[in-house]
């Protein structure tokens, strides 16, 4: 990009391509110091520095050398079109203001910029995907393309990390991994066979290492194994742990040992058993003095809910008074929200079949009623009478 102490004279005229002559002086020649193909900063002027043109450009080895031209600035605004009369003109390597004012500008363009080298990092602020001038696309090029890096929002002074991670398709095989694969998003054939993630040491990486990964196919699962007696979530000292095909996970490290986002079948059924179901016992409240058969009533609790089951029989009755149950494991709070209706599954044969029920628990009591959703009234435990009724209240406890 940069050549020390170069000028050389050239007789070019117009605006192509400048083709190089000798050194000036005790300067050197371009093919001395940058090999061909390297773009550089390049400054252009007459005998007396009264037209000049400062610019980057490629240097192409031949007969003659020559070097291209991408204007920065000039004394026109222009690509200096030189005449005859202006020569010879000396082509040198730029002054330090011109590298410094290029520099501080940040890369900022609206297309890569020709003179930007392998590793060098630009800010794209035309791109269709960046949406207006006052924001832009963070990149970095490579030597071939430019990767994105993150998105930047001038007005409220946002910038954003892009989330795009490499990705490997390991296909049908292992892998041990490395330091390299820090943030990569792996793939494993497990159609045929159980394929095996080999981690690295915990100690040869940093805190925070993480890759994710997903076996193909639910036929077989990847085995995640430490290295020596490194842990995976709490296991033994180089323990194994399978997660099965097509369930997606991330490993990291936490710096003593690593950690999954996966939870085995072992701990789920733990979680499920750990529900504590209690027997409660559903009676008539509605002044009838009904005695109800085939009971069968159970409920839970989950955080501030209340799961209420019931089944029961009624006798047979002729009683009108509106059925009212009572007998909850817990009241329903004096708060409009605890009056969540739910669906009664009805099973004989009777009245009471000819329209959805619904049982609402009534707030402030242990208490809850049955109406029909089509008509909005209550219903008679005649209605019911030698009928089945089952259902599951949810309800806040407070």
């Amino acid at each position: 990009m940069f050549a020390e102490k170069t000028m050389e004279s050239s007789t070019t005229t117009g605006t192509g391509a400048y083709s190089l002559g000798t050194a000036v002086g005790a300067f050197q020649q371009w093919r001395a110091t940058v090999a061909t193909g390297t773009v550089v900063f390049y400054y252009a002027e007459n005998g007396d520095g009264t037209i000049w043109e400062a610019g980057f450009g490629t240097l192409t080895l031949g007969s003659p050398d020559t070097l291209s031209r991408t204007l920065i600035n000039s004394s026109t605004g222009a690509l200096i079109n030189w005449a005859a009369a202006d020569a010879p003109i000396y082509i040198m390597s730029v002054p330090m203001a011109t590298v410094l004012k290029h520099l501080s500008l940040g890369g900022r363009a609206s297309a890569l910029p020709a003179w930007l080298q392998r590793g060098g990092r630009w800010f794209n602020d035309s791109d269709a995907n960046a949406w207006s001038t006052t924001r832009g696309i963070d990149l970095l090029y490579n030597g071939s393309t430019s990767a994105e890096l993150g998105r930047y929002e001038a007005t409220p002074g946002i910038y954003v990390s892009s989330p795009r991670r490499p990705t490997l398709a390991v296909g049908a095989a292992g892998l041990t991994l490395t330091a390299h694969h820090v943030g990569w998003r792996l793939t494993l054939d497990t159609t045929a066979a159980t394929r095996t993630l080999t981690l690295p040491a915990i100690a040869t990486v940093d805190k925070g290492f993480m890759v994710s990964g997903l076996g193909l196919s639910s036929a077989n699962g990847v085995v995640i194994t430490p290295n020596g007696s490194d842990v995976v979530d709490f296991g033994s000292a180089g323990g194994t742990l399978t997660i099965p095909g097509k369930v997606p996970f991330d490993i990291w490290s936490d710096g003593t040992q690593w950690r999954t986002n996966y939870v085995a079948s072992t701990l789920a059924s733990d979680l499920s058993s750990s529900v504590n179901w209690t027997t409660w016992t559903p009676i008539d409240s509605s002044g009838a003095s009904l005695s109800f058969s085939s009971v069968n009533a159970k409920y839970t609790r989950i955080g501030n809910l209340i799961f209420a089951f019931f089944s029961l029989t009624f006798p047979a009755t002729g009683s009108g008074a509106a059925i009212t149950i009572g007998g909850l494991p817990v009241a329903v709070p004096n708060q409009s929200y605890g009056r969540n209706d739910a669906v009664v599954d009805i099973f004989g044969t009777g009245t009471g079949g000819n329209y959805v029920i619904l049982a609402r628990p009534v707030i402030n009591s242990s208490t809850f009623i049955v109406y029909g959703s089509g008509t909005g009234a209550s219903v008679a435990n005649s209605s019911f009478s030698t009928l089945t009724i089952s259902g599951c209240l949810v309800y806040p406890a407070s």
